[in-house]
């Protein structure tokens, strides 16, 4: 039976030890008598290798740049701002282009604006679903002209 062992993130403060069985993991404490154990056993630990990125990663990055978009930091806030702007934008459509104030005609730029920046970043995650780029989190791989 071969024993490998595996760092399980970036910080290296847990080691993976599998029997090819049973996975273990061991907190990486020299006071701590399973890491002493592994240690004295001469097993290297391999290097943490992250997990291939997949579509609920881009999901996730998709939804925090939109919320951060808005200024909401959770799903329900988001929800409840992009409604605010609907209704906002239904009012203002129903009492007609022609008969807006001066800051009314402003709202309704800013409020076109944001809803073309929202789409641009759904559509951006549609494409990178498609690709999962290994770097999704970089910024160069959002970027989408007019936006």
């Amino acid at each position: 039976m071969t024993i490998t062992a595996t760092y399980a993130s970036e910080e290296q403060t847990t080691v993976l030890v599998s029997d090819g069985t049973i996975v273990r993991n061991i907190p990486v404490n020299p006071e701590n008598v399973d890491y002493q154990t592994f240690i004295a056993s001469g097993v290297p630990i391999a290097p943490y290798v992250p997990p291939p990125v997949n579509v609920h990663d881009i999901r996730q990055e998709r939804d925090r740049r939109l919320w951060a978009l808005v200024g909401a930091t959770r799903k329900e806030e988001f929800d409840e701002l992009r409604l605010t702007a609907t209704m906002e934008g239904v009012r203002l459509l129903n009492k007609g282009q022609q008969n807006w104030t001066p800051e009314e005609a402003a709202r309704a730029f800013e409020l076109e604006a944001l809803e073309a920046r929202l789409v641009a970043i759904r559509a951006k995650a549609a494409e990178l679903e498609e690709t999962l780029p290994p770097s999704y989190q970089d910024d160069s791989y959002w970027e989408t002209s007019g936006t």
